[in-house]
């Protein structure tokens, strides 16, 4: 069967389900979509996407990401979530599986569970994402020019990488044959039953050569890779006609609380960067936060008193851990979980005493806590501020604020100051 008549004349409302590790990376898949009027809502897990009845949420939507929160899980229980959301969702047309840009996460037990529940005897991978430094070179994966297990990476807190080789990295999880196709060279023909292709990406244009290639090919149903290949499905994949691009400009100049919740060394010199700057900075301290107790304390009250103080006198503040402010070198010694949802109520506490405002998150599990306190059901990314920082809304949320994302990993050292003048200013 051609590709191309897997879409009637009229293309099909359900094109293309994305499936994320986490929530920030699901935003960043999303945008490429919502920044260019095509109609996308962004789960923040499969639950959340749907209704008691066994119903979707989101029948109609062209583009669907769900959070499968699989990064921290297991391989065995990251099988089992995307095969699950796969079989839910089997009535889009193409299936995208977003990967990490630095590989974290059960990178091969994914990709199996795709290439199984889809029943795709091959699958291309395409993780480069250049905007980004993050190339892929004879099948290695670089980050600012290094390999990515001697960058910044291989001290990630949470998901330390130790090695760089991608079709090894595949292959801690999955048996599948692993095939590298290097830049400017033609996809052979099978060699295998299954079998995963990794194509090397050193430029955009390389991205979108090999979605051309894939589609000419037939082989771009399911695919696999980060934000930066989802950028080339947006051109290659026929989706009904747009609107034309985005140019989303915030028009209610509401206080901005920046919520940090990540230990990556990026996040910490952006905080760091912009306390230097007279941004105040309110720290949950590390060795109390998790104590029994500690959420409902003189304590916490009076630091959500102070954290709105500083808001609405400065229009703008940080909230996070003292580790993540970059105010202690002291981790927090606990779940990972509970630390991202004790910062999602201290949210919760602060809103009510300031009333709207903007947030930007940096990290998905803080995200992902958030969005739970506050019962954001779904997101719509909306446009980026810059490469990997979405803007986004919550459906249906009674507040007029919105939400600035990103990973903990990404961003210049301005970043605050940049979200700032983006709110405030518009540029």
């Amino acid at each position: 069967m051609q590709l191309e008549n897997m879409l009637p004349t009229k293309p099909r409302k359900n094109v293309l389900l994305i499936l994320a590790d986490d929530l920030t990376g699901a935003l960043d898949s999303g945008v490429q979509f919502g920044k260019n009027g095509i109609d996308v809502l962004v789960y923040p897990s499969f639950e959340a996407a749907i209704l008691p009845s066994g119903n979707h949420h989101a029948q109609g939507s062209a583009v669907l990401v769900i959070n499968a929160n699989t990064r921290h899980s297991t391989p065995e229980e990251a099988r089992s979530r995307v095969k699950a959301i796969v079989k839910a969702f089997g009535n889009y047309a193409f299936f995208y599986k977003k990967t990490d840009s630095c590989l974290r996460g059960n990178i091969g037990a994914e990709l199996e569970a795709l290439m199984e529940a889809t029943k795709s005897p091959r699958l291309p991978f395409v993780p480069a994402f250049p905007d980004l430094k993050r190339i892929t070179r004879k099948g290695f994966q670089y980050l600012d020019g290094k390999l990515i297990h001697l960058s910044s990476m291989a001290r990630d807190p949470l998901n330390p990488i130790t090695e760089s080789y991608i079709p090894s990295i595949i292959g801690k999880q999955s048996a599948i044959p692993v095939s590298v196709i290097k830049r400017n060279s033609a996809i052979p023909e099978p060699q295998n039953y299954r079998e995963i292709l990794v194509f090397d990406g050193k430029k955009f244009k390389d991205l979108r050569k090999t979605a051309r290639l894939l589609w000419d090919r037939e082989l771009l149903r399911t695919s696999a890779g980060c934000a930066g290949f989802a950028e080339t499905l947006m051109e290659t994949v026929p989706f009904e006609k747009s609107t034309g691009r985005n140019h989303f400009k915030p028009l209610e100049k509401f206080p901005i609380l920046v919520v940090s919740g990540s230990l990556h060394r990026v996040s910490i010199g952006q905080a760091v960067k912009a306390q230097k700057k007279n941004v105040p900075g309110f720290g949950l301290p590390g060795e109390r936060i998790l104590q029994p107790g500690w959420l409902d304390s003189i304590e916490t009250e009076t630091l959500a008193v102070e954290c709105s103080q500083g808001l609405l006198e400065n229009g703008i503040a940080i909230l996070g851990t003292e580790a993540s402010l970059g105010m202690t070198w002291a981790i927090a010694q606990g779940n990972a979980q509970d630390i991202s949802e004790a910062l999602g109520e201290m949210v919760r506490k602060i809103i009510e005493k300031t009333g709207p405002l903007h947030l930007a998150v940096f990290g998905g599990d803080t995200l992902l806590a958030i969005m739970k306190t506050l019962k954001y059901n779904c997101l719509r990314p909306l446009e980026e501020i810059r490469p990997g920082v979405v803007l986004a809304k919550a459906e249906g949320q009674t507040s007029k604020g919105l939400l600035v994302t990103k990973s903990g990993a990404f961003g210049e050292l301005k970043l605050i100051s940049v979200i700032y003048n983006y709110f405030m200013y518009g540029e």
